[in-house]
């Protein structure tokens, strides 16, 4: 890492290829193995051009594109106009998360307002958010799911059960990591315990099972091909401990055998789980990722250095190229503290500082974000 002058040229050169800042908050670019990302300006042009394709910023809160996989996004205007035309069919998004509309293959998405109004009609039925995370809606193929409140109460009733966030940041009935899950309903009560832990759905299909990191699966009821078909792509289930299979967007997932290896092959590279309790790994683009144990250590080593995650609701680390990155608690306080100076996320998506290369302030949905020391070598 470089810097140059209080104010000038920083360059990261390492596992994520180039990163420059030149200026207060003048040009940043990565070159390398995600492509070539930069930001130009205090909220100027930036574009990641490479494996997820083009994205480009340009003005304080201008034109923002995004052109690949997902398709052609643009956001236009200080707080404008934001396009998706491809894959999903035509995203829009205007104003502050402004009005967002999807027309195409999952038929039309709407988003108005802070989070605003979000309705989704044909395939999978109407969808609908109204207000700051306000009431959310699905009715129709997958059931009613609601949102009602600031973030008050969540709710997924029917195919997937209920869901609840009660209160601001109350009781959302999910517990860890992704700790606990609990869903009443249509198919009975379903629960998620640790990592990705153990889930049990006890209703209308029967007592379905998966324990560990995405370990042991049972299907007892309506055996035989379980397929879901719209934005995640294709699922099968063939057989009671047989191939399950998600193809499309996430690239191809293959489960094979009850306590077997689960493997998924394509943008987040290959991911193996090897046992009901056992070892996860994800190797690729991210590197190397481990999961020992249900509730136990996962470790991340490579691009991004040295991850652990200690405890259901345990202690997760980086420690490597961006320092040492900390999350405790489930949406906790995230710390990287090394490299880069100190950045913290605290709360929701908590608080972002940025403090010699002059102080970026998100605040709102997204909350305050602090970078402390960013400039110190």
């Amino acid at each position: 890492m470089k810097v140059v002058g209080m104010l000038g040229r920083m360059m990261i050169v390492g596992m994520l290829g180039r990163m420059k800042v030149v200026g207060m908050l003048g040009k940043m670019q990565t070159v390398g193995m995600l492509g070539r990302m930069m930001i130009v300006e205090m909220l100027g042009r930036m574009q990641i051009v490479g494996m997820l394709g083009r994205m480009k910023v340009v003005g304080m809160l201008g034109r923002m594109m995004i052109v690949g996989m997902l398709g052609r996004m643009k956001v236009v205007g200080m707080l404008g106009k934001m396009q998706t035309v491809g894959m999903l069919g035509r995203m829009m998004i205007v104003g502050m998360l402004g009005r967002m509309k999807v027309v195409g293959m999952l038929g039309r998405m709407m988003i108005v307002g802070m989070l605003g109004r979000m309705k989704v009609v044909g395939m999978l039925g109407r969808m609908m958010i109204v207000g700051m995370l306000g009431r959310m809606k699905v009715v129709g193929m997958l059931g009613k799911m609601q949102t009602v409140g600031m973030l008050g109460r969540m709710q997924t009733v029917e195919m997937l059960g209920r869901m609840q966030i009660v209160g601001m940041l109350g009781r959302m009935q999910i517990v860890g990591m992704l700790g606990r899950m609990k869903v009443v309903g249509m198919l009975g009560r379903m629960m998620i315990v640790g990592m990705l832990g153990r889930m049990k759905v006890v209703g209308m299909l029967g007592r379905m099972m998966i324990v560990g990191m995405l370990g042991r699966m049972k299907v007892v009821g309506m055996l035989g091909r379980m397929m879901i078909v719209g934005m995640l792509g294709r699922m099968k289930v063939v057989g009671m401990l047989g191939r399950m299979m998600i193809v499309g967007m996430l690239g191809r997932m293959k489960v094979v055998g009850m306590l077997g290896r689960m493997m998924i092959v394509g943008m987040l590279g290959r991911m193996k789980v090897v046992g009901m309790l056992g070892r996860m790994m994800i190797v690729g683009m991210l590197g190397r990722m481990k999961v020992v144990g249900m509730l136990g250590r996962m470790m991340i080593v490579g691009m991004l250095g040295r991850m652990k995650v200690v405890g259901m609701l345990g202690k997760m680390q980086t420690v490597g190229m961006l320092g040492r990155m900390m999350i405790v608690e489930m949406l906790g306080r995230m710390q990287i503290v090394g490299m880069l100076g100190r950045m913290q996320i605290v709360g929701m998506l908590g608080r972002m500082i940025v403090g010699m290369l002059g102080r970026i302030m998100i605040v709102g949905m997204l909350g305050r974000i602090d970078c402390r020391d960013a400039g110190k070598d």
